[in-house]
């Protein structure tokens, strides 16, 4: 029986490491999202950050749309994943200094 459990070990032991490679992957990406969008939040000027950028309808000034946590954060993390993957940068990106620190 250990040597059964040892030859199969080895040969799932791979798949074990993608999935855990996987799971730090999105965990990381989730709580990197979270603090971006923190980041966001932290101006009290919403103009000035990278809210502003997004690709969703904003209004004018007189009638302001507010933008949806959902939202925010399919963009958080989208630029989160985009980022840590080194596939490119430029979609969603840092405006103040706070942000770009």
């Amino acid at each position: 029986l250990l040597n059964y459990y040892k030859k199969h070990k080895m040969k799932y032991l791979m798949y074990l490491r993608l999935i855990e490679i996987l799971i730090c992957f999105v965990i990381g990406s989730h709580i990197i999202a979270c603090i971006f969008i923190e980041i966001g939040f932290y101006e009290s000027d919403r103009t000035m950050t990278w809210f502003k950028l997004l690709p969703v309808p904003h209004g004018d000034y007189r009638n302001p749309v507010e933008i949806s946590d959902y939202t925010l954060y399919t963009h958080a993390i989208n630029w989160a994943m985009v980022t840590f993957a080194h596939i490119g940068l430029g979609d969603v990106f840092a405006v103040n200094t706070t942000e770009r620190a």
